[in-house]
């Protein structure tokens, strides 16, 4: 089969929204808002501007913004009453998390939901968001302004002076910056970027998975629709979904650097529409599915019909929009018979760019001019006007509005039309632009108001939202019943096979390369150079006994002229860019797509990777180097310098900086972390639509699991994989230091050691190329590995985490514990964690005594802990050693750890490769893949492509009555893992049902539940009748 039929159609239900946006710190003040056309554009205040540093009319200065207008929070408090966190929690929080946090606490309770006591614990937390305060870059800033002022010793411009007065310039720039900034210290807060949704989750306790996306302005419209997937297909029960972006003079000078700020005002659809205004916002929506919500009696404000992703393939460049791609997001959306001409009003992206505009408008007249609207047009609207552009959240913030539309069945008015944009056909349209509020009209008999949003990112990342007004009546169960009766489904429906791998890995690059070096067991982890310190930090990191050793990526170099990069883009961008696309290339090659036709239409991408690093670094000096100007202008003032010799100095220095740290003059838009996905799309000429994700050490694996549902639910046939880290300099040590996780020395030993003390980072990329398995069994693909399912889980504790994920997945792919042969994980070398990642895989796969051991491996040994991308060496090292029946060594072990090395049914692998386990009697080599950060642990279950050959002595028929009773055709029997939720009466009976005749739990995965509640009777009764 391709897709799973009616998954995507299945309705979303929004029960419960929040919002808090400059003007309006609910609902109520946005829905006056927008209705009374009022907007708080305007100068932004000093205390988030300052326009002495920051701001200069002229375009093209670099740092500089050529605006200072903009829309902001006039209250941007964290209160405590409204959502009361323990204070450490709130220490331990940037102020936009906590910001969403009370947002989404809101949102619940709109929803008639406590938050702190939600009845639904295997929740989901998605929210747009790329960064957070400033704070997080005044650490970095702080941490490089020594090297950044040591330029000035050798500058030609200070020749006058003397050297002593030189030195004692550096010294003295050095300590009056460093006064006026926080220092990191021990204990600090958590700034991480996916932390503004794993706050949530950690606030509330919630089970479920919890992520952070990327997709520039089309953010939380992306997130929305990973939460939505993840609904459909059972993975999650309700989800939280969020949109939370800071405006900053970082946001301002990155825009304007692009050219698409406006100085004067936010226009869309008007003559003089000339570019976006930055403002800022906390959205936050809870969903169900539609038939969920009807059966909780949840108070539903709207329903999502329908969702349409793309991404628009090539272009010309990254900032200018292609209506291709627009057009496929829209057409994409309307499924199911969903008919476009029901719309009756579309909120558009219309962000006040001429081109921007008016790409779009071009869009939605193609996708329309065949609809048979009967002689009407179709109302069209734009928040922007209202509020400016509130970039992650503006999708969000699009969604709210008109579900308040929908709600007041108002058509709302455009604001700050003069004249309509001349370049647009008004009278032919489609759509019309109203000036004034107007009553919703009645829709066709039969249909609710239905309503469109558009939102786009750049890089050509694309959405498209279907809206509809509350059901009403017996039309809503109706659909819930017609949608309850789905077929069921069997353990290959949800497979999803790995067709093709690439990567770039210390010491390997690409996927033979791998092979070997696991084989070999060779340690390629090396200490830190001058390319990659400063020379006066290595030094000093040894004076301390502090590890300076590491996973290096030394010997990559990306050939510009294979697809055709202008080499000053290579140099200017972020080098992960280039290494996510060669490891894309070589996974499209492996699979065979360079000798037979890739569909590319139908293609996307997913990146999985901790937001920041390296290049985020290097870009937040750029970002400062107006404030380390100011302060070297007071200081050469000291020294008897004119204005004249100021200016010179401040300009050899700039120059200086940049050509050190030369982020701030990339033009490819690499300051979004989305950049690394559209790379891939804009080399590659994909339009299934593309994001980055973070859920910090998890991320690889929140792609894989994003991934894999984009697939299930039909979006594309053919997903992108790819998961990636570059954070290796200083200033990721020092912070790994000051947190006391660093390992020490210059020999720390591997994870699960006896004497492990600390974490060694490493970098690296990996791609891996997913097809749904019953297509590529289909299409004739090599199939090097089959992943069966991913799960997610969140607890307090690793161990609690890692079990319940662990549970999850072998439910989800209906296998048994003792069917494992290895588990591959990545562990941290930090004894308490790794102790707790090796009693969960004892309690969800050794329960009960295995008839052979359970391999244990870490690729961490080898390759440093690579963060972001570490479940991705993980799913690769797996995928290699399922295929081969070896076990790579953990490099570094020598003497396991208690509990790993003393069991008999854990045995790590040491020394040498160790042979896996006999396969299974239906010929299935299967391994656990986990990956586990900060409460967050994932699962996957990968299988080797291919059975794997049997002994003739196999083929008996004691054994084929074994594999009558496989997984594939029996329910596993599952260890409980501890976890929030209770069964109801249904699920009760359900499963007492399917355990009870025998079959297979096809209805969805099995949600692992602690015994207890007014029906834990029955759940014991039919488990002990099963056993």
């Amino acid at each position: 089969m391709s897709s799973l039929p009616g998954i995507a159609e299945l309705p979303i239900a929004i029960v419960g929204m929040a919002c808090r946006l400059p003007g309006a710190r609910n609902l109520a003040q946005f829905w006056e808002l927008i209705v009374g056309g009022r907007s708080p554009i305007g100068e932004l205040p000093p205390e988030r501007f300052n326009q002495q540093l920051y701001y200069d009319p002229r375009q093209g200065i670099p740092a500089k913004s050529y605006t200072k207008i903009g829309a902001v929070l006039e209250d941007r408090e964290f209160h405590a009453a409204e959502c009361p966190l323990p204070a450490e929690l709130v220490r331990s929080a940037d102020r936009t998390h906590l910001l969403i946090c009370e947002t989404a606490a809101a949102a619940c309770r709109h929803a008639g939901l406590d938050p702190f006591r939600l009845p639904l614990r295997n929740t989901g937390v998605y929210v747009g968001h790329a960064q957070g305060s400033t704070l997080a870059g005044d650490y970095i800033y702080r941490g490089c302004v020594e090297e950044a002022a040591q330029l000035l010793a050798d500058l030609p411009a200070l020749a006058g002076l003397s050297t002593a007065d030189r030195q004692a310039l550096v010294r003295e720039m050095i300590a009056q910056i460093q006064r006026e900034l926080p220092e990191r210290r021990p204990g600090g807060p958590d700034l991480a970027t996916h932390m503004v949704a794993g706050l949530i989750s950690r606030a509330f306790g919630l089970s479920g998975p919890y992520l952070a996306m990327n997709a520039a302005c089309a953010s939380s419209p992306q997130a929305l629709l990973l939460a939505a997937r993840a609904l459909q297909l059972g993975r999650i029960d309700m989800a939280i979904v969020g949109g939370a972006s800071d405006c900053k003079s970082d946001t301002l000078t990155l825009f304007s650097a692009a050219q698409s700020m406006s100085a004067t005002g936010s226009r869309p659809f008007d003559a003089e529409a000339d570019g976006l205004v930055c403002s800022e916002g906390y959205v936050a929506l809870v969903l169900k599915t539609l038939p969920r919500a009807l059966a909780d009696g949840d108070p539903i404000q709207a329903v999502i019909a329908g969702l349409g992703i793309a991404s628009d393939g090539h272009g010309k460049s990254l900032w200018a929009p292609r209506k291709e791609g627009q057009i496929e997001a829209m057409r994409r959306a309307y499924r199911g018979g969903l008919d476009p001409a029901s719309l009756q009003y579309i909120e558009a992206h219309a962000t006040s760019t001429a081109l921007g505009d008016a790409t779009e408008l071009t869009a939605l007249g193609e996708v329309l001019s065949g609809v048979q609207l009967g002689g009407r047009k179709i109302a069209l609207g734009s928040v922007k006007a209202n509020l400016g552009h509130t970039l992650e959240c503006a999708g969000l913030t699009s969604v709210v509005k008109t579900v308040l539309c929908l709600q007041q069945r108002t058509l709302p008015p455009a604001i700050n039309i003069r004249q309509l944009n001349p370049k647009i056909n008004w009278r032919s349209a489609p759509f019309y632009v109203p000036r004034a509020a107007a009553p919703w009209p009645e829709p066709a008999a039969g249909q609710p108001r239905r309503a469109a949003v558009n939102s786009f990112g750049i890089g050509g990342l694309n959405m498209h939202l279907v809206l509809e007004e509350a059901p009403r009546g017996n039309a809503a169960a109706a659909r819930a019943v017609a949608v309850d009766s789905r077929p069921a489904r069997g353990a290959d429906d949800e497979a999803i096979a790995v067709v093709g791998m690439g990567c770039i890995l210390p010491g390997a690059q690409g996927a033979a390369a791998l092979a070997r070096l696991l084989e070999e067991g060779r340690d390629v982890k090396s200490a830190a150079t001058s390319d990659r310190w400063p020379a006066e930090k290595i030094e000093a990191a040894r004076r301390q006994g502090l590890c300076t050793l590491g996973g290096f990526i030394t010997d990559f170099a990306y050939d510009w002229r294979r697809h055709k990069v202008p080499p000053k883009q290579v140099a200017q961008a972020d080098p992960m860019q280039f290494m996510l696309l060669e490891a894309a290339d070589q996974a499209v090659k492996h699979a065979g797509y360079d000798r037979r036709p890739l569909d590319t239409r139908r293609t996307g991408v997913l990146v999985g990777t901790e937001f920041g690093g390296d290049f985020a670094t290097q870009l937040q000096v750029g970002l400062r180097l107006p404030h380390m100007q100011h302060v070297l202008s007071r200081l050469l003032r000291r020294y008897g310098l004119g204005a004249e010799q100021i200016a010179r100095v401040n300009e050899a220095f700039s120059q200086a900086v940049l050509a050190k740290w030369p982020a701030l003059v990339d033009e490819t838009g690499s300051f979004s972390t989305s950049t690394l996905a559209s790379r891939i799309t804009k080399t590659f000429d994909l339009m299934g639509g593309a994001a980055a994700v973070d859920s910090g050490d998890t991320s690889a694996m929140t792609a894989l699991a994003g991934a894999m549902d984009l697939l299930l639910a039909g979006d594309c046939d053919l997903m992108v994989c790819a998961a990636g880290q570059r954070r290796m300099g200083w200033p990721t040590y020092e912070a790994l230091a000051t947190a006391g996780v660093l390992a020490k020395g210059e020999n720390p030993p591997a994870p699960f050691d006896a004497q492990a003390q600390g974490l060694v980072p490493g970098e690296g990329v990996g791609v891996l190329l997913l097809k749904r398995l019953a297509d590529a069994r289909r299409d004739g693909d090599t199939i090097q590995a089959i992943i069966r399912g991913v799960a997610a889980g969140h607890a307090a504790h690793a161990e609690e985490a890692t079990c319940l994920a662990i549970s999850r997945v072998l439910a989800m792919a209906q296998v048994n514990p003792q069917d494992i042969a290895l588990l591959e994980t990545d562990g941290l070398g930090l004894p308490a964690e790794d102790a707790q990642l090796v009693a969960a895989a004892r309690g969800a796969l050794a329960a009960t005594p295995r008839s052979q051991p359970l391999v244990v491996s870490s690729a961490v040994g080898q390759f440093g802990h690579t963060s972001g991308a570490s479940g991705m060496v993980s799913l690769l090292k797996a995928a290699l050693e399922v295929e081969t029946g070896r076990a790579a060594p953990i490099v570094g072990l020598s003497q396991p750890a208690a509990g790993l090395g003393d069991d008999p049914s854990l045995v790590p692998a040491m020394g040498q490769p160790r042979a896996l386990p006999p396969a299974t009697p239906d010929g299935r080599r299967l391994a656990v893949v986990t990956s586990y950060g900060k409460g967050l642990s994932y699962a996957a279950v990968m299988e080797r492509g291919q059975r794997v050959p049997m002994p003739a002595a196999a083929a008996s028929p004691s054994a084929e009555r074994v594999a009558a009773k496989s997984p594939a055709v029996r329910t596993p029997k599952l260890p409980l893992a501890a976890a929030a939720e209770r069964p109801t009466r249904v699920e009760a009976q359900t499963l007492a049902t399917s355990l009870g005749n025998g079959g297979p739990l096809t209805t969805g995965p099995l949600r692992i539940v602690r015994l207890g509640g007014a029906h834990h009777e029955e759940l014991t009764a039919a488990i002990q009748a099963a056993a």
